[in-house]
């Protein structure tokens, strides 16, 4: 199902801090540990790549489809977390935002365009018993899960959910995943072998539409494992060639390899200081503007500086008194306002 573009920006806004409320409750920036992070991973290095990825943005017609589409609204909403505080007019602020809300947009219905040609050609292998099922869905939750271990919750670097798609009368949910191989940021995946993989499943009999958020989050409720009829998996290696998978033994292959390293990259996490963390979690930000650095030749990493453990338990910051407050409120009707007006790149401190 193909997305509409905005009309306003008070809709991507609204939409943002409507999904921040129902997925935190009163919580609101816990989801990029904004408490500890803002003046780390959200500084001006970020926003000045950002502010370069707009520009590229409005002098070229092509779509950087590297980055997911979900990824594009994580970027936007730090992006203007970030800016509030900094030296810029709010205006370019706010069509910088605006724009690269649009510009998700696009590549998800570009994207989904492609993958919709491509499931009229190729061929579904058939659930044929309850171990090949549950083997298909192992790796769906597995490459979810290591998607978010690798790049510290950043789920949507890596991986994208294109659904509905209509087949003949069946649901077909299309998950895309990429960069799985991020050496540059974890050493332990020097082995590594994917690239990317490729999974779609068919379902029949499903009564609720399979759509997802802003951000990538599949949102359904019902037993859609019941109703897989069929599946499509293909992985891409990291040299470049890909193979199609149909049977148990193939997917269980790549299950086992993605079982044993995500405890591997948890027990490494486990083992770094604090600094380290944050550090790591750093770098994720900025990998996600991976392939927009690729594609100018910039380098994707960060100036490194030091993060001084005594600024974290700084609470004098505006972004995290603007979260403190709204901890204390009750109402939830202010607290979607506030939500609003902190998510809105138009209010700058």
């Amino acid at each position: 199902m193909r997305k509409s573009l905005y009309k306003d920006i008070s809709q991507p806004v609204e939409e943002l801090a409507t999904l921040v409320f129902h997925h935190f409750g009163k919580a609101p920036m816990g989801w990029t540990g904004i408490d500890k992070l803002t003046e780390y991973a959200h500084n001006e290095q970020f926003v000045k790549k950002v502010l370069a990825l707009y520009d590229y943005v409005l002098a070229h017609d092509d779509l950087i489809m590297g980055i997911n589409p979900s990824q594009y609204y994580k970027i936007i909403y730090k992006f203007q977390l970030a800016s509030k505080s900094l030296d810029y007019e709010a205006e370019h602020l706010s069509s910088c935002y605006y724009r690269l809300a649009n510009y998700g947009i696009s590549v998800y219905n570009h994207a989904l365009y492609q993958i919709e040609d491509e499931i009229s050609s190729i061929e579904f292998t058939d659930i044929t018993d309850a171990r090949l099922k549950c083997e298909v869905a192992y790796l769906s939750a597995l490459l979810r899960s290591y998607s978010e271990t690798l790049y510290c919750d950043e789920h949507t670097i890596a991986g994208e959910i294109y659904s509905p798609i209509d087949m003949d009368g069946d649901t077909v949910i299309a998950r895309h995943y990429k960069w799985l191989d991020a050496k540059s940021l974890r050493s332990e995946l020097r082995d590594c072998k994917y690239h990317g993989i490729k999974l779609y499943a068919r379902y029949h009999g499903l009564k609720q539409k399979a759509v997802t958020d802003i951000v990538g989050n599949l949102l359904i409720n019902e037993n859609i494992l019941s109703l897989l009829k069929s599946f499509y998996i293909e992985v891409i290696y990291t040299n470049g060639e890909t193979k199609i998978l149909t049977e148990c033994e193939e997917i269980k292959e790549v299950t086992d390899y993605f079982k044993t390293i995500i405890p591997q990259l948890v027990n490494g996490y486990k083992n770094m200081s604090l600094q380290e963390r944050l550090w790591k979690k750093i770098e994720c930000e900025y990998y996600a503007l991976k392939p927009f650095c690729d594609t100018v030749g910039i380098d994707w990493k960060p100036n490194k500086y030091p993060v001084d453990e005594r600024l974290i338990a700084d609470r004098n910051r505006p972004i995290v008194k603007a979260n403190e407050e709204i901890l204390t409120l009750t109402d939830d009707e202010e607290i979607k306002h506030k939500l609003f007006i902190l998510n809105d790149p138009r209010v700058h401190w």
